[in-house]
């Protein structure tokens, strides 16, 4: 959306609005601009816990120790008993299709991935910090 075509809030007095009109519009244009696609807030308690959540994930080392945490966390941990038989399988099959192959260090991987790196000339593949 062109900043040009946002309508201007209405001028306030004591921050700026009343000495430099252009300054004040550039920076109404600016900030409605740069808040135009966040969603709104909920308005009741209902419509806030009714938001879209992202999925999160937590890895945990087989002593139980958190290893690391991707994305937000909403709810209680799931017990890997718990899920059923496909769902670890198909993370297996698209996070490392060769797991039960190695001890816990991919070296075949390791080195596609530093090979990947070197040739891009910047991170590409592998863990990212």
């Amino acid at each position: 959306m062109d900043p040009a075509e946002i309508p201007l809030a209405p001028g306030r007095p004591g921050h700026g609005a009343d000495r430099d009109p252009g300054r004040a519009d550039q920076r109404d244009r600016f900030w409605r601009w740069a808040y135009h696609d966040l969603p709104s807030v909920p308005t009741t308690a209902q419509e806030l816990w009714s938001v879209r959540r992202e999925p999160a994930v937590t890895v945990l080392a087989e002593n139980g120790a958190i290893l690391g945490q991707r994305g937000p966390l909403y709810a209680r941990p799931v017990r890997l008993d718990d899920l059923p038989e496909h769902v670890p399988q198909a993370f297996l099959a698209v996070e490392d299709r060769r797991f039960y192959e190695h001890d816990g260090f991919d070296e075949r991987g390791f080195a596609r991935a530093m090979w990947a790196n070197v040739r891009a000339g910047g991170l590409v593949q592998g863990a990212r910090p």
